[in-house]
């Protein structure tokens, strides 16, 4: 004969509180999840069209979208608490590269020179090579990514030597004109 194993038995009441609370917290979490994934998404989905569009030979929308891409980094480098919970942390590798694109499509536009030189600043800021990684390959990447912004900015320093580096402000990604000093300063490091 088969013997049956006396299992504890959860009375009607409790079992079907137990049951709502679960399901509840499953649509809580299904929901919060998929706020996550969807606000996390805009600067990489900002980046990808900004992508397509210079494929596609619209710069003018690939400027605008790469310039979106890094709004929302900055928006989100901001958040704390909750607010960072729910959106996700922003990816700085994106925003350098969204940046070190900016300044290559501005540097081909006559009178962008400036613009140009502070979005590879901006992008060296974000992304100076020297990010430590366990992965090799990623680090190879991020150092051959800053090595091309640092060589970009200073061929365009050298064609407009009259622009300076600010010190005192770093990370801002501007650049400004030297009051009668054609020489350019250069920071550490660049």
């Amino acid at each position: 004969m088969i013997k049956i194993l006396n299992v504890y038995k959860i009375p009607h009441k409790n079992l079907t509180m137990l049951l709502v609370a679960s399901t509840l917290c499953s649509v809580i979490f299904a929901v919060a999840g998929l706020t996550i994934v969807r606000n996390s998404d805009r600067q990489a989905q900002a980046y990808n069209i900004a992508v397509a569009a210079y494929q596609s030979g619209d710069d003018e929308s690939a400027v605008k979208l790469y310039e979106l891409s890094l709004n929302v980094y900055e928006q989100a480098r901001h958040e704390s608490g909750i607010s960072l919970f729910i959106h996700g942390q922003p990816d700085r590798e994106l925003a350098a590269l969204a940046a070190f694109q900016l300044g290559a499509l501005r540097a081909r536009k006559e009178g962008m020179i400036r613009e140009a030189a502070g979005a590879f600043a901006y992008s060296l800021d974000l992304n100076p090579g020297n990010q430590l990684s366990s992965d090799v390959s990623q680090r190879e990447r991020l150092m051959r990514i800053a090595l091309h912004a640092k060589y970009n900015l200073e061929i365009l320093l050298r064609a407009k030597p009259e622009l300076t580096l600010p010190g005192d402000k770093p990370g801002n990604g501007s650049l400004q004109e030297s009051p009668g000093n054609s020489k350019t300063e250069s920071r550490e490091g660049i």
